[in-house]
């Protein structure tokens, strides 16, 4: 069976996050391939050293049928290449900033760590970020951390989103198979 595990996510850090967040960004878009919401709905940056305002993946719409539990409304997704990066992550959650806008418009709030965190260490985490969030807007939608075991079983999920086994130093990633699921897709009876 096919298999992507936590410490081939960790290879990803690095390079100025590029290919963590590039990474990622594949994944969130094999989910909204998967589910038929189209790439207009998905806003994503690649200058990871550049100020965002708090968000580095923006997907407009709830992705319907996902499976993993984050889709079900807008989301604004943060990407941090280690866990002791999660002190920037907070403080780009402020009032005025992009995400703080987004957040009163109703999106829920990821924070993707490309490390691995406890499930106590997660969720001490999470609450945090949730009273940040929950001054910004009452009732907000709750925040999720994604951590590098999160990411590695999701992207069991999407063979064609793994990072590369042959260079794991470089942690570049192929995605070979949706080029045959899009091939697949046009060559398909209507």
């Amino acid at each position: 069976m096919f298999r992507v595990s936590p410490h081939e996510i960790k290879h990803l850090q690095g390079a100025g996050g590029e290919l963590f967040t590039s990474f990622v960004d594949h994944l969130i878009r094999a989910e909204a391939y998967a589910s038929g919401v189209p790439d207009v709905e998905i806003r994503t940056n690649l200058k990871t050293t550049e100020p965002d305002g708090g968000v580095d993946t923006q997907v407009r719409v709830p992705i319907p049928g996902e499976r993993t539990g984050r889709f079900r409304r807008p989301t604004i997704w943060q990407y941090k290449t280690s866990s002791g990066s999660k002190v920037a992550a907070r403080s780009e959650i402020r009032k005025g900033s992009y995400a703080a806008k987004l957040i009163k418009e109703g999106y829920a709030y990821r924070l993707c760590i490309c490390d691995e965190l406890s499930p106590r260490r997660a969720e001490a985490l999470r609450h945090s970020f949730a009273n940040r969030i929950r001054t910004i807007k009452p009732g907000a939608p709750e925040p999720e951390i994604v951590t590098a075991d999160d990411l590695a079983a999701w992207a069991t999920r999407f063979p064609y989103a793994e990072p590369d086994r042959h260079d794991g130093a470089s942690a570049r990633y192929r995605c070979t198979h949706a080029r045959e699921l899009e091939h697949a897709a046009a060559h398909s009876p209507e």
